[in-house]
């Protein structure tokens, strides 16, 4: 994690970006659905493949990406005017990397076929390992009923991502613009009125976007299920065929279903 000189507690200039981005929002959020059921649908064919499904998810992360790169450049010149934060994220700092990630699963189909590309046979052996240790942790939390605290996502690697170029579409749309409120909110997970200062825009493209995949995949009658992406991504990993079965009704993700 890079030094960071952020105070945990939010300045008037903070909660005034939290608020500005509530400002036609709905028009806003309305746009990127529409704009990622148009991804969707162009990608998708009557009879959709994998490669069409990770294509999708490959196009939709483009689209947030520009939403973020976009968003960061009027931050930026705000901040050299004096008048308003920037984003604080950068590589080393990993602290929302404990949260529960969601992924519909063109993510993670997406995600697995970068870490294949990508990793070595070793490499890609050690995270099947951690992500078989991982959601053996949260299955039993969920057993147990207790609260769920962070937990390092598998990926991490030194407190940086080590599949960054793939990582599914609510890591890109998360974006604060004060660490100190991360560590805060971290260290003190149980408090649940502790807010993270998340750009607006960002934050809700991706969302909504996932959304627009949802619906547009339901048209072409496929399953859209949210599902944990670590436990979807060990599925994936252990076999290859996951994306087939996937795509012939087989409900291989059902084990990691956080919403049908």
């Amino acid at each position: 994690m890079m030094a960071a000189e952020a105070s945990p507690q939010l300045t008037h200039s903070e909660e005034a970006i939290i608020a500005k981005a509530y400002d036609g929002l709905s028009g806003y959020v309305q746009k990127m659905t529409e704009k990622a059921y148009r991804l969707a649908s162009d990608a998708l064919t009557e009879n959709p493949t994998v490669d069409q499904l990770v294509d999708l998810a490959a196009a939709v992360e483009q689209a947030i990406d520009n939403q973020v790169f976009r968003f960061a450049g009027k931050l930026e010149v705000l901040h050299q005017q004096g008048v308003s934060p920037t984003i604080a994220c950068s590589k080393g700092c990993a602290y929302c990397c404990g949260t529960q990630i969601m992924a519909t699963v063109p993510e993670v189909l997406r995600l697995a076929k970068w870490i294949n590309e990508n990793f070595s046979t070793e490499e890609i052996q050690a995270l099947r390992q951690r992500l078989a240790a991982f959601n053996a942790k949260v299955r039993a939390i969920k057993e147990s009923g207790g609260p769920r605290p962070p937990i390092d996502c598998a990926i991490l690697m030194d407190d940086s991502c080590s599949a960054h170029p793939g990582r599914p579409i609510a890591c890109r749309g998360a974006n604060s613009v004060n660490v100190g409120a991360c560590i805060k909110a971290r260290e003190n997970w149980q408090d649940e009125s502790l807010n993270i200062p998340l750009v607006g825009q960002p934050y809700y493209a991706s969302k909504s976007m996932v959304r627009g995949v949802r619906d547009a995949m339901k048209d072409r009658g496929l399953p859209s299920p949210i599902i944990e992406m670590p436990f979807g991504l060990e599925v994936v990993l252990n076999d290859p065929m996951a994306g087939e079965k996937f795509l012939a009704g087989e409900p291989v993700f059902d084990g990691g279903l956080i919403e049908a």
